[in-house]
């Protein structure tokens, strides 16, 4: 069934005459104000007088939203029990379990349709305090992303989906909504992942225009049709990330990070996302070679900004995003496929598709050996593995010549003992931080 995105009071392209929508905003942001950092209210009197009438005027907006989200109903229907049970326990730390458990917009993946979200939560990369946000996103899920999903990767929560409108907390960098981030009792209903492509895509852009006006990277006739073109880049992050998320249960695993609740160093984090953006790149040339055309932007994005954003974004205290951009980096460079001579960046992608295909052989043949030995001796391994391509510090105990001197450690003590940036930034990107900084790009 396809919906008619247009409801009445509210539109799809344009919220200005959305009454509804916006009143539910401004509850939320209004209700959030009150909320101690577990999400429950103190028991004052004045408080409490609010918060019943915020929790009475979502309500009542609720009701109003099913008219444009027929959709939704079992979860509208949901919320308004969770927000009564709330407000019946006198405002506690927040359980909307029954809601979360209705809301599956994994069940819609049809590209455009309009869906609303509101949960007690907490942002991934926003602040950890757990306070009330509402989302409007449209689903992104055209034709050839969904039989790309349907041949290859059999990904039944992944949800890409172009944010609209939100609260306060999206203010943030966040770009994801994801179930464990919903205040709930036990363990949270884990059915969807949805990612905010647009605002992914945005950033990407904003960062591989400053890369190359910085560099003089050249653009090819690829490179202008994704820099130029909004909804090709959100496409591509659709299928990357869509790619990623699948590639992180396939392959020789040793362990599973994201299976197992593990503790490791943060370098095997990193590593693992390198592996899966490594695979995501291989397989969107595969899927070329099989006349997917849209996977042709896919290569460029990761490298854009895996390796040209999340490498100087946010501090260097223990940041496994950006190391594993550095490590792509460094293998890029080492095999010549990346070179920087007179402050020119130049990239011969032809050599980047021949060293990505040949460093995820590498990281196989290291995972599938990591079956063979003790946990701390495959930790071992993985750090030599990535100080091939990026220089650690020399003050680190993993590497070689100062790990022999530290064996009578435990598990925890290795990763307690992980310097706080184990790999520091090479001077390519200190260099390339400070022009990004010159130039505001943050």
């Amino acid at each position: 069934m396809n919906f008619n995105l247009m409801r009445p009071n509210c539109s799809a392209v344009d919220f200005e005459n959305c009454t509804t929508w916006h009143e539910i905003r401004d509850q939320a942001n209004h209700l959030r104000l009150l909320q101690n950092v577990d999400g429950s209210l103190d028991a004052d009197t004045e408080k409490i007088a609010a918060a019943d009438q915020t929790v009475d005027g979502l309500i009542a907006l609720l009701h109003d939203a099913s008219s444009w989200l027929p959709y939704q109903q079992q979860y509208l229907d949901a919320l308004v029990a969770d927000l009564k049970t709330w407000k019946a326990m006198a405002y506690p730390k927040p359980d909307f379990s029954e809601s979360l458990k209705a809301f599956t917009p994994e069940q819609h993946r049809q590209d455009g349709v309009l869906y609303f979200a509101l949960f007690p939560m907490f942002t991934l990369n926003g602040s950890k305090n757990v306070t009330f946000e509402a989302v409007v996103f449209i689903i992104v899920w055209p034709d050839w992303l969904a039989r790309v999903n349907h041949l290859y990767c059999h990904n039944e929560k992944f949800v890409s989906a172009e944010l609209i409108d939100y609260t306060k907390g999206y203010d943030s960098e966040c770009a994801t909504l994801f179930p464990e981030t919903v205040s709930v009792a036990g363990k949270a209903e884990n059915n969807f992942g949805v990612i905010f492509c647009n605002r992914e895509a945005a950033r990407c852009t904003k960062f591989a225009n400053a890369a190359h006006e910085i560099w003089g990277i050249e653009k090819d006739e690829i490179a202008m049709e994704l820099l130029s073109d909004t909804r090709k880049m959100q496409e591509a992050y659709s299928l990357w990330d869509v790619l990623h998320d699948r590639s992180h249960f396939e392959g020789p695993l040793p362990f599973h990070i994201y299976m197992v609740r593990q503790r490791n160093p943060y370098f095997m984090y990193a590593l693992e996302e390198a592996r899966v953006d490594i695979t995501s790149y291989v397989k969107s040339l595969r899927l070329i070679g099989e006349g997917f055309v849209e996977a042709k932007f896919v290569p460029k994005a990761i490298i854009y900004d895996r390796v040209l954003r999340f490498t100087v974004i946010d501090g260097r205290a223990k940041n496994l995003e950006s190391l594993a951009g550095q490590f792509i980096f460094g293998a890029l460079h080492k095999c010549g496929a990346i070179e920087i001579n007179h402050g020119k960046l130049t990239i011969d992608w032809q050599k980047v598709n021949q060293c990505m295909v040949r460093l995820l052989g590498e990281i196989e043949r290291l995972y599938r050996s990591g079956q063979n030995l003790s946990k701390l001796e495959h930790w071992f391994a993985c750090h030599d593995f990535i100080n091939q391509y990026v220089g650690c510090s020399r003050a680190s105990v993993w590497t070689k010549a100062n790990r022999k001197r530290h064996l009578d450690k435990k598990l925890a003590e290795w990763i307690d003992a992980t310097l706080v940036d184990e790999f520091p930034l090479n001077l390519f990107f200190v260099s390339y931080r400070r022009k990004l900084n010159e130039l505001e790009i943050a």
